[in-house]
């Protein structure tokens, strides 16, 4: 079973409280639309390690207070997702120049964008979550 991760990541942009999202041109059935940062994890490598390493790569976003909220397994791609949860102390600007590029969109216009469907509550529970934790 391959394995999966997705990183929801949080900060607050210009004063405003954000998260991280890719609009997405593969695979076909996310194309157009809008998900966490994540990828698969390479052989040998730990969930945790493989989420540092997709933030980094696809955002150059350094997250602090990683943790993983939920691992699920989905049918019938029959792969196994680690979702995490991360802060960004130091948001680098992400300008959405091309897709598979992420992008902070701030948590009040997050019904705005087309996302993939079983992240849209997530992004809510986790956006109160990270704006709890600032005040």
């Amino acid at each position: 079973m391959d394995n999966y991760v997705l990183t929801a990541v949080y900060s607050t942009v210009f004063g405003v409280p954000s998260v991280a999202l890719i609009r997405k041109d593969r695979p076909d059935w996310q194309a157009g639309l809008f998900n966490f940062i994540g990828g698969k994890v390479n052989d040998g490598e730990a969930p945790w390690d493989a989420a540092i390493r997709e933030c980094l790569e696809e955002a150059d976003l350094a997250v602090t207070g990683l943790e993983l909220r939920e691992t699920l397994t989905a049918w019938p791609a029959k792969v196994k997702v680690h979702l995490y949860y991360g802060i960004c102390q130091n948001p680098v600007l992400l300008p959405q120049l091309t897709s598979e590029r992420p992008m902070w969109v701030p948590l009040q216009f997050v019904d705005n964008y087309p996302l993939i469907c079983d992240i849209r509550s997530i992004v809510k529970v986790l956006g109160d979550i990270y704006v709890q934790s600032q005040t």
